[in-house]
């Protein structure tokens, strides 16, 4: 009979699966914009402000293939949601570069300097690739400690890392705008609230969560007193020799037990029969010619 094999599993399907044949044009295309540049640069005779910020440019597209690529090949499969936000705040990312990049600067408040622009960038993108990962483990911690009470405590925590985001993003987007010490102190309340929730969660479910039962414990095993199995009283009989005496079972060849050693279970005064005694290895002893079984060489006898 030929066993039936399972059905292979159907391969996981990910929505997101086109950015990573993306990527590799986005970087083709890259490596040729920027010797376009160079060549730009070469026919004019000087390397301007236009060639750093095509340059920039350049290296802002492909960092935003490579977080969209992590983001949609990676993030999307702990959760679809959380993909669909990677990959949206990737392209947030990559326009508030070019915005940094190639407009000029509303007022003088703020130093008209590239390194200026390129810091306040790079820590947009440390806030924003934090909170997702803030949210990936207020996610991971939800997946560990479920219940009713949990996913209220988690959804708030959730909205709160949300808020905590964009409210430290915002400032590092809109540079010129003053934010008052009334925004700031509730950007630190946020942020208190946020972290007590990411603490709260397995917290509560370890003080007032399900506790877990033992199972129980299997009874050991009592040997009550019993009749003990006697071997058959010794009948004289002719001696075997002693090179046989002492020979072992595993060497010789054992005599094949009687027909009478296996005669019916049940005795006719209503009794049971005791089974014919073996050896460990399951051959049966051999017989004595007057039908008893031979113990000569078994250890204890």
């Amino acid at each position: 009979m030929t066993e039936a094999t399972a059905p292979a599993p159907a391969p996981e399907f990910n929505r997101f699966g086109w950015v990573r044949r993306l990527l590799p044009r986005i970087v083709i295309g890259a490596l040729i914009a920027a010797a376009l540049v160079g060549v730009y640069a070469v026919i004019i005779g000087r390397w301007d402000e236009t060639c750093w910020r095509l340059i920039g440019t350049i290296a802002l597209l492909v960092f935003f293939s490579l977080v969209s690529w992590y983001d949609a090949d990676v993030s999307a499969r702990r959760a679809p949601w959380f993909g669909a936000v990677s990959v949206t705040l990737s392209a947030f990312l990559l326009l508030d570069g070019l915005w940094k990049i190639w407009a000029p600067a509303l007022d003088g408040s703020v130093p008209d300097d590239w390194w200026w622009g390129f810091f306040s960038w790079m820590l947009l993108v440390a806030v924003t690739r934090l909170g997702l990962l803030h949210i990936h483990l207020v996610l991971n911690t939800q997946r560990r400690f479920t219940g009713p009470i949990m996913s209220k405590v988690t959804l708030v925590t959730l909205i709160l890392v949300g808020a905590l985001t964009v409210g430290l993003a915002t400032p590092l987007v809109f540079q010129h705008v003053d934010f008052g010490e009334a925004y700031w102190r509730l950007v630190g309340a946020i942020a208190i609230l946020d972290a007590l929730g990411t603490i709260l969660i397995p917290l509560t479910y370890t003080l007032f969560g399900p506790k877990r039962e033992r199972g129980p414990q299997a009874p050991r095993a009592v040997v009550s007193p019993g009749v003990v199995p006697v071997a058959p009283a010794f009948v004289p009989g002719p001696v075997a020799p002693a090179s046989d005496a002492y020979a072992s079972p595993a060497a010789a060849a054992a005599p094949a037990a009687p027909a009478s050693a296996y005669p019916n279970v049940l005795t006719p005064t209503g009794g049971f029969r005791l089974e014919w005694p073996r050896y460990v290895n399951g051959t049966p002893l051999p017989a004595r010619p007057d039908g008893s079984p031979d113990f000569t060489g078994v250890v204890g006898y």
